[in-house]
């Protein structure tokens, strides 16, 4: 079943204790061709800030279009929170990105007028040195016209090939060809994805024993497990990722995430036990 006008659709935003990254990455929200019906920002257990930041977008956007979901800080746990916010969702269809993104203005557009049932999506990210995130947040103005090619090589974004494409540079019709060309893996990103709801529900979330690395990419091997086809919007729904450290990192769990995606890839699991629903068996 592919998309319909009446499919209802909702916005993703993971977020923890950046709310200066957080507050730009809802600004891109506002300038998108088509609006999400919510925008459900799922917080890792951030403090007063980052509500705050929530707040103010909430009474800009439209507070009956904006959900907080939070849990209690107990370290990295964004699978449990994003597990939250799909069990609580009232929405159809459901588009993923990370608080410290900033969105193509057809962002949005692209994931929905692609929708199907059958596949997920995974968009593409630019990302930006440290030099140019600092000046971005010293400016602390965003603006659709970062991803025209101007902006991009002034600040020496698009100066590989692959950067450039990323861009989205050519018209739309060339950009969706070089969508269904790219041979690079179709997985998922979790900072750029969608899928139906109902997709979601049937593999049972994601995996919340998976600290950082490879915990996205492994619910899009349960997905493609169960049949659900993966697609690229690659050249057609990119995003600006601001650069950011990564203390969350552990290299050991890193390392046993990465053998676990292989064994849900080569075993044909479609189920994990400890993900929306806790099960004995799967």
């Amino acid at each position: 079943m592919a998309y319909t006008k009446g499919m209802r659709t909702e916005l993703v935003v993971s977020t923890y204790n950046t709310p200066h990254s957080l507050k730009l990455a809802l600004a891109s929200v506002h300038w998108q061709s088509v609006q999400p019906d919510c925008v459900a920002v799922d917080d890792d257990g951030s403090g007063k800030e980052t509500a705050d930041v929530i707040t103010a977008f909430a009474e800009a956007y439209g507070q009956d279009r904006v959900r907080h979901v939070w849990h209690e800080d107990k370290g990295f746990q964004k699978n449990v929170i994003l597990n939250k916010a799909i069990a609580s969702s009232t929405a159809d269809f459901m588009i993923f990105m990370d608080g410290d993104c900033l969105l193509h203005p057809n962002f949005i557009k692209r994931h929905v007028e692609t929708a199907h049932r059958g596949a997920f999506y995974s968009g593409s990210l630019i990302r930006l040195s440290r030099a140019i995130t600092d000046a971005i947040y010293a400016d602390a103005h965003v603006h659709a016209g970062m991803f025209d090619q101007s902006w991009l090589k002034e600040n020496g974004v698009s100066k590989s090939w692959s950067r450039y494409l990323k861009s989205a540079p050519f018209p739309f019709f060339i950009m969706a060809i070089l969508d269904r060309l790219s041979p690079v893996r179709r997985s998922w990103a979790g900072c750029n994805a969608s899928t139906f709801r109902d997709n979601l529900l049937a593999v049972n979330g994601f995996d919340e024993t998976m600290p950082y690395g490879a915990e996205d990419k492994e619910l899009g091997e349960r997905l493609r497990n169960f049949g659900i086809k993966a697609r690229h919007l690659r050249y057609t729904a990119p995003i600006l990722h601001l650069d950011h450290d990564r203390p969350y990192v552990d290299k050991e769990r890193f390392a046993q995430n990465r053998i676990q995606l292989l064994e849900t890839r080569k075993s044909g699991k479609t189920i994990c036990a400890n993900g929306i629903e806790k099960r004995d068996t799967f």
